[in-house]
Protein backbone atom coordinates (compact mmCIF):
# COMPACT_ATOMS: atom_id res chain seq x y z
CA UNK A 1 0.00 0.00 0.00
CA UNK A 2 1.32 3.75 -1.24
CA UNK A 3 2.64 5.13 2.14
CA UNK A 4 1.04 8.63 1.27
CA UNK A 5 -2.51 6.38 0.98
CA UNK A 6 -1.55 5.06 4.56
CA UNK A 7 -1.00 8.71 6.03
CA UNK A 8 -4.35 10.03 4.49
CA UNK A 9 -6.66 7.68 5.75
CA UNK A 10 -4.79 8.04 8.94
CA UNK A 11 -6.26 11.27 9.29
CA UNK A 12 -9.13 10.55 7.53
CA UNK A 13 -9.88 7.86 10.36
CA UNK A 14 -8.74 10.49 13.00
CA UNK A 15 -11.38 12.80 11.85
CA UNK A 16 -14.13 10.44 12.45
CA UNK A 17 -13.51 10.90 16.06
CA UNK A 18 -15.43 13.54 17.45
CA UNK A 19 -14.63 13.60 20.76
CA UNK A 20 -11.60 12.20 22.92
CA UNK A 21 -9.49 11.57 19.04
CA UNK A 22 -6.09 11.40 20.35
CA UNK A 23 -6.77 8.63 23.17
CA UNK A 24 -9.30 6.51 20.78
CA UNK A 25 -6.28 6.85 18.31
CA UNK A 26 -3.42 5.71 20.30
CA UNK A 27 -5.98 2.92 21.69
CA UNK A 28 -6.39 1.73 17.90
CA UNK A 29 -2.40 1.76 17.13
CA UNK A 30 -2.02 -0.19 20.88
CA UNK A 31 -4.64 -2.68 19.26
CA UNK A 32 -1.99 -2.87 16.76
CA UNK A 33 1.07 -3.61 18.01
CA UNK A 34 0.43 -5.21 20.47
CA UNK A 35 -1.44 -8.56 19.12
CA UNK A 36 -0.70 -10.27 22.83
CA UNK A 37 -2.54 -8.17 25.00
CA UNK A 38 -5.55 -9.55 26.82
CA UNK A 39 -7.05 -6.41 28.84
CA UNK A 40 -7.15 -2.81 28.51
CA UNK A 41 -3.87 -2.34 31.01
CA UNK A 42 -2.03 -4.35 29.34
CA UNK A 43 -2.64 -2.12 26.03
CA UNK A 44 -1.92 0.74 28.02
CA UNK A 45 1.90 -0.64 28.07
CA UNK A 46 2.47 -0.38 24.58
CA UNK A 47 5.09 2.24 23.71
CA UNK A 48 2.27 3.73 20.54
CA UNK A 49 -0.23 4.23 23.89
CA UNK A 50 1.11 7.66 24.90
CA UNK A 51 -1.00 8.19 28.17
CA UNK A 52 -1.72 6.38 31.49
CA UNK A 53 -3.85 3.48 31.47
CA UNK A 54 -6.76 5.13 33.07
CA UNK A 55 -6.90 7.14 29.54
CA UNK A 56 -8.14 3.54 27.93
CA UNK A 57 -11.16 3.49 29.93
CA UNK A 58 -12.01 7.06 29.47
CA UNK A 59 -11.75 6.90 25.64
CA UNK A 60 -13.96 3.85 25.19
CA UNK A 61 -16.26 5.48 28.05
CA UNK A 62 -16.30 9.51 26.43
CA UNK A 63 -14.97 9.10 23.49
CA UNK A 64 -17.13 9.42 20.17
CA UNK A 65 -16.83 7.78 17.09
CA UNK A 66 -18.70 8.69 13.43
CA UNK A 67 -19.23 5.17 12.53
CA UNK A 68 -21.13 5.85 9.10
CA UNK A 69 -18.13 8.74 8.38
CA UNK A 70 -15.74 5.46 9.27
CA UNK A 71 -17.53 3.48 6.98
CA UNK A 72 -17.31 5.45 4.17
CA UNK A 73 -13.71 6.33 4.51
CA UNK A 74 -12.67 2.25 4.66
CA UNK A 75 -14.91 1.56 2.05
CA UNK A 76 -13.27 4.66 -0.29
CA UNK A 77 -10.33 3.23 0.70
CA UNK A 78 -10.84 0.30 -0.22
CA UNK A 79 -11.98 1.02 -4.13
CA UNK A 80 -9.53 3.08 -5.15
CA UNK A 81 -7.27 -0.07 -4.46
CA UNK A 82 -9.17 -1.89 -7.32
CA UNK A 83 -9.88 -1.11 -11.17
CA UNK A 84 -12.48 1.05 -11.76
CA UNK A 85 -13.84 -1.63 -14.38
CA UNK A 86 -12.87 -4.34 -12.13
CA UNK A 87 -16.01 -6.18 -10.24
CA UNK A 88 -16.59 -5.86 -6.41
CA UNK A 89 -16.63 -9.24 -4.40
CA UNK A 90 -18.35 -8.65 -1.61
CA UNK A 91 -19.02 -11.74 1.49
CA UNK A 92 -21.83 -11.88 3.51
CA UNK A 93 -22.33 -14.54 6.27
CA UNK A 94 -23.21 -14.53 10.38
CA UNK A 95 -20.76 -15.29 13.80
CA UNK A 96 -21.26 -16.37 16.65
CA UNK A 97 -19.86 -15.37 20.05
CA UNK A 98 -20.68 -17.64 23.03
CA UNK A 99 -21.87 -15.91 26.42
CA UNK A 100 -22.98 -18.60 28.10
CA UNK A 101 -22.22 -17.27 31.66
CA UNK A 102 -22.93 -13.59 30.94
CA UNK A 103 -26.47 -13.77 32.84
CA UNK A 104 -26.51 -9.63 32.68
CA UNK A 105 -25.78 -9.39 28.87
CA UNK A 106 -28.55 -8.55 27.11
CA UNK A 107 -31.05 -10.21 24.24
CA UNK A 108 -28.53 -13.62 24.48
CA UNK A 109 -30.27 -16.35 22.31
CA UNK A 110 -29.39 -19.61 21.59
CA UNK A 111 -26.56 -20.46 19.15
CA UNK A 112 -25.01 -23.37 17.28
CA UNK A 113 -21.50 -23.78 17.42
CA UNK A 114 -19.66 -25.54 14.72
CA UNK A 115 -16.36 -27.58 15.27
CA UNK A 116 -17.50 -31.21 16.97
CA UNK A 117 -15.74 -32.24 18.71
CA UNK A 118 -13.71 -29.58 19.91
CA UNK A 119 -16.76 -28.08 21.84
CA UNK A 120 -18.47 -29.91 24.11
CA UNK A 121 -22.06 -29.01 23.01
CA UNK A 122 -23.59 -28.11 19.14
CA UNK A 123 -26.04 -25.85 21.45
CA UNK A 124 -24.99 -22.82 23.44
CA UNK A 125 -26.20 -19.27 24.46
CA UNK A 126 -24.97 -15.53 23.33
CA UNK A 127 -24.79 -13.31 20.31
CA UNK A 128 -25.11 -13.89 16.53
CA UNK A 129 -23.33 -11.04 14.58
CA UNK A 130 -23.77 -10.29 10.73
CA UNK A 131 -20.28 -9.59 8.77
CA UNK A 132 -20.21 -7.96 5.38
CA UNK A 133 -16.43 -7.74 3.89
CA UNK A 134 -14.59 -7.56 0.67
CA UNK A 135 -13.06 -10.21 -0.91
CA UNK A 136 -9.97 -9.30 -3.01
CA UNK A 137 -8.72 -11.33 -5.66
CA UNK A 138 -5.30 -12.23 -3.68
CA UNK A 139 -5.95 -15.29 -1.51
CA UNK A 140 -5.32 -14.46 2.38
CA UNK A 141 -6.51 -15.52 5.45
CA UNK A 142 -7.53 -11.73 6.30
CA UNK A 143 -10.40 -9.84 4.53
CA UNK A 144 -11.32 -5.96 5.24
CA UNK A 145 -14.35 -5.92 6.90
CA UNK A 146 -17.20 -3.25 5.28
CA UNK A 147 -19.94 -3.92 8.09
CA UNK A 148 -20.45 -5.50 10.90
CA UNK A 149 -24.02 -5.71 13.17
CA UNK A 150 -25.51 -7.56 15.82
CA UNK A 151 -28.41 -10.06 15.21
CA UNK A 152 -30.85 -9.29 17.80
CA UNK A 153 -32.97 -12.24 18.41
CA UNK A 154 -36.54 -10.70 16.76
CA UNK A 155 -34.30 -10.83 13.39
CA UNK A 156 -33.66 -12.51 11.32
CA UNK A 157 -29.65 -13.17 9.67
CA UNK A 158 -30.99 -12.48 6.37
CA UNK A 159 -33.12 -9.59 7.39
CA UNK A 160 -29.83 -7.60 9.17
CA UNK A 161 -27.86 -8.63 5.96
CA UNK A 162 -30.11 -7.34 4.21
CA UNK A 163 -30.32 -3.93 5.81
CA UNK A 164 -26.49 -4.00 5.52
CA UNK A 165 -26.49 -4.09 2.47
CA UNK A 166 -29.05 -1.15 1.31
CA UNK A 167 -26.91 0.89 3.64
CA UNK A 168 -23.70 -0.12 1.61
CA UNK A 169 -25.45 0.48 -1.86
CA UNK A 170 -24.66 4.31 -2.51
CA UNK A 171 -20.92 3.70 -0.92
CA UNK A 172 -20.27 1.30 -4.33
CA UNK A 173 -21.43 4.40 -6.76
CA UNK A 174 -22.62 2.56 -10.03
CA UNK A 175 -19.78 -0.26 -9.45
CA UNK A 176 -20.51 -3.94 -10.46
CA UNK A 177 -21.16 -5.46 -7.10
CA UNK A 178 -21.20 -9.40 -6.63
CA UNK A 179 -22.45 -10.63 -3.10
CA UNK A 180 -21.27 -14.25 -2.06
CA UNK A 181 -23.43 -15.95 0.29
CA UNK A 182 -24.20 -19.54 1.85
CA UNK A 183 -26.95 -21.66 1.22
CA UNK A 184 -28.63 -20.37 4.38
CA UNK A 185 -29.01 -17.23 2.33
CA UNK A 186 -30.67 -18.52 -0.85
CA UNK A 187 -33.87 -17.28 0.34
CA UNK A 188 -36.29 -15.30 -2.03
CA UNK A 189 -36.30 -12.71 0.66
CA UNK A 190 -32.86 -12.14 0.84
CA UNK A 191 -32.49 -12.57 -3.53
CA UNK A 192 -35.82 -9.78 -3.81
CA UNK A 193 -33.71 -7.27 -2.42
CA UNK A 194 -30.42 -7.73 -3.57
CA UNK A 195 -32.14 -7.37 -7.32
CA UNK A 196 -33.99 -4.42 -6.22
CA UNK A 197 -30.57 -3.01 -4.80
CA UNK A 198 -28.99 -3.71 -8.35
CA UNK A 199 -26.75 -6.67 -6.60
CA UNK A 200 -25.53 -10.09 -8.60
CA UNK A 201 -25.41 -12.89 -6.53
CA UNK A 202 -23.01 -15.52 -5.71
CA UNK A 203 -24.95 -18.28 -2.98
CA UNK A 204 -24.74 -21.88 -2.55
CA UNK A 205 -27.92 -24.01 -3.21
CA UNK A 206 -29.01 -27.05 -1.17
CA UNK A 207 -28.92 -30.57 -2.88
CA UNK A 208 -32.56 -30.98 -1.75
CA UNK A 209 -33.77 -27.96 -2.95
CA UNK A 210 -37.09 -28.11 -4.57
CA UNK A 211 -37.18 -26.20 -7.95
CA UNK A 212 -39.49 -26.03 -10.54
CA UNK A 213 -39.95 -25.40 -14.14
CA UNK A 214 -42.70 -23.41 -15.97
CA UNK A 215 -45.90 -24.66 -15.55
CA UNK A 216 -47.51 -26.50 -18.82
CA UNK A 217 -51.53 -26.66 -19.06
CA UNK A 218 -51.57 -30.52 -19.24
CA UNK A 219 -55.79 -30.58 -19.36
CA UNK A 220 -57.92 -28.10 -22.00
CA UNK A 221 -59.41 -27.20 -19.03
CA UNK A 222 -59.62 -26.19 -15.27
CA UNK A 223 -57.15 -23.62 -14.00
CA UNK A 224 -53.33 -23.80 -15.16
CA UNK A 225 -50.90 -25.62 -12.86
CA UNK A 226 -48.44 -22.97 -10.82
CA UNK A 227 -45.58 -25.14 -11.38
CA UNK A 228 -44.37 -27.66 -13.70
CA UNK A 229 -41.77 -30.40 -13.50
CA UNK A 230 -39.60 -30.50 -10.47
CA UNK A 231 -35.96 -29.89 -10.76
CA UNK A 232 -33.85 -31.14 -7.71
CA UNK A 233 -30.05 -31.02 -7.84
CA UNK A 234 -29.12 -34.56 -6.02
CA UNK A 235 -31.95 -36.64 -8.30
CA UNK A 236 -30.13 -36.60 -11.61
CA UNK A 237 -33.10 -38.03 -13.35
CA UNK A 238 -35.17 -34.39 -12.85
CA UNK A 239 -32.39 -32.59 -14.52
CA UNK A 240 -33.17 -33.16 -17.89
CA UNK A 241 -31.41 -32.01 -21.00
CA UNK A 242 -29.21 -28.32 -19.96
CA UNK A 243 -30.03 -25.50 -21.98
CA UNK A 244 -26.51 -24.76 -22.32
CA UNK A 245 -22.97 -26.41 -21.98
CA UNK A 246 -19.53 -25.30 -21.09
CA UNK A 247 -16.04 -27.26 -20.41
CA UNK A 248 -13.88 -25.05 -18.49
CA UNK A 249 -10.21 -25.31 -16.25
CA UNK A 250 -9.52 -24.34 -12.96
CA UNK A 251 -6.47 -22.68 -11.80
CA UNK A 252 -5.14 -25.97 -10.73
CA UNK A 253 -5.39 -26.89 -14.47
CA UNK A 254 -8.51 -29.22 -13.09
CA UNK A 255 -11.50 -29.92 -15.80
CA UNK A 256 -15.03 -28.02 -14.99
CA UNK A 257 -18.34 -29.01 -16.99
CA UNK A 258 -21.14 -26.31 -16.20
CA UNK A 259 -24.99 -26.80 -17.16
CA UNK A 260 -27.53 -23.78 -17.60
CA UNK A 261 -31.23 -24.59 -17.15
CA UNK A 262 -33.25 -21.68 -17.44
CA UNK A 263 -36.64 -20.76 -15.84
CA UNK A 264 -36.29 -22.66 -12.68
CA UNK A 265 -38.14 -21.30 -9.96
CA UNK A 266 -38.93 -21.66 -6.27
CA UNK A 267 -42.50 -23.27 -5.49
CA UNK A 268 -45.24 -20.44 -5.82
CA UNK A 269 -46.57 -20.52 -2.55
CA UNK A 270 -42.83 -19.22 -1.75
CA UNK A 271 -41.81 -16.76 -4.70
CA UNK A 272 -42.09 -15.81 -8.06
CA UNK A 273 -38.84 -15.71 -9.17
CA UNK A 274 -37.25 -17.47 -12.51
CA UNK A 275 -33.76 -19.30 -12.79
CA UNK A 276 -31.41 -20.13 -15.04
CA UNK A 277 -29.35 -22.64 -13.21
CA UNK A 278 -25.96 -23.91 -13.94
CA UNK A 279 -24.39 -26.90 -12.81
CA UNK A 280 -20.79 -27.62 -12.56
CA UNK A 281 -18.96 -31.01 -12.24
CA UNK A 282 -15.44 -31.85 -11.89
CA UNK A 283 -14.87 -34.54 -9.72
CA UNK A 284 -18.25 -34.55 -7.98
CA UNK A 285 -21.11 -32.83 -9.31
CA UNK A 286 -21.96 -29.66 -7.67
CA UNK A 287 -24.79 -26.77 -8.84
CA UNK A 288 -22.64 -23.61 -8.50
CA UNK A 289 -24.53 -21.05 -10.86
CA UNK A 290 -27.68 -19.93 -11.13
CA UNK A 291 -29.13 -17.04 -13.27
CA UNK A 292 -31.89 -15.30 -11.76
CA UNK A 293 -34.79 -12.80 -13.24
CA UNK A 294 -38.41 -11.92 -12.33
CA UNK A 295 -41.19 -12.88 -14.74
CA UNK A 296 -41.74 -8.81 -15.47
CA UNK A 297 -37.97 -7.83 -15.59
CA UNK A 298 -34.58 -8.52 -17.29
CA UNK A 299 -32.49 -11.73 -15.67
CA UNK A 300 -29.81 -10.87 -13.83
CA UNK A 301 -27.17 -12.93 -12.38
CA UNK A 302 -27.09 -14.69 -9.43
CA UNK A 303 -24.55 -18.06 -8.64
CA UNK A 304 -24.17 -20.92 -6.32
CA UNK A 305 -20.67 -21.17 -4.96
CA UNK A 306 -19.06 -24.33 -4.69
CA UNK A 307 -17.01 -25.16 -1.70
CA UNK A 308 -13.66 -25.00 -3.30
CA UNK A 309 -14.34 -21.48 -5.35
CA UNK A 310 -12.00 -19.39 -5.40
CA UNK A 311 -14.13 -16.11 -3.56
CA UNK A 312 -14.37 -18.43 -0.35
CA UNK A 313 -10.27 -17.62 0.36
CA UNK A 314 -10.32 -13.70 1.70
CA UNK A 315 -7.72 -11.58 1.73
CA UNK A 316 -7.20 -7.85 2.79
CA UNK A 317 -4.14 -5.13 2.21
CA UNK A 318 -5.50 -3.08 5.48
CA UNK A 319 -6.06 -5.47 7.69
CA UNK A 320 -4.19 -4.43 10.49
CA UNK A 321 -5.88 -1.11 10.28
CA UNK A 322 -9.48 -2.49 10.12
CA UNK A 323 -9.08 -4.73 12.73
CA UNK A 324 -7.96 -2.30 15.22
CA UNK A 325 -10.69 0.42 14.01
CA UNK A 326 -13.63 -1.83 14.27
CA UNK A 327 -12.50 -2.77 17.61
CA UNK A 328 -13.01 0.41 18.94
CA UNK A 329 -16.33 0.86 16.86
CA UNK A 330 -17.84 -2.20 18.64
CA UNK A 331 -16.04 -1.78 21.94
CA UNK A 332 -16.99 2.15 21.87
CA UNK A 333 -20.38 2.31 20.31
CA UNK A 334 -21.89 -1.00 21.51
CA UNK A 335 -20.54 -1.33 24.68
CA UNK A 336 -23.79 -2.58 26.69
CA UNK A 337 -24.43 -5.49 23.80
CA UNK A 338 -21.34 -6.52 22.84
CA UNK A 339 -18.54 -8.98 24.66
CA UNK A 340 -15.07 -7.96 25.61
CA UNK A 341 -11.84 -8.40 23.00
CA UNK A 342 -11.55 -12.30 23.79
Amino acid sequence: MNLNILKQLREQIYASFERGGDALFNLADALLSESQAQSLPELSQSPFFERKWPSAYEALEDGRINSDELQKVFVSTLLTQMAKGEPIYVGVDATVIERAEAQTSEDRGYIHLPNLPLVEKALSVGWQYSNVVLLPQTPSSWTPVLDTRRIPTEKTAVQVAIEQLRALRPLFGDRQVIVVADRGYATPEFLRACQDLGYHCLVRLKTDRRLYRPAKRLHPRGPIPKDGSLFQGKRKETHGEPDATACLQDAKGRTVHISRFDKLHWHRRTASLWFKLSASSGRQPRIVSVTLGSVATSPWMISFLCKRSLHTTLGVSLKNMAIAIFILVTSHCLSPVLPPKR
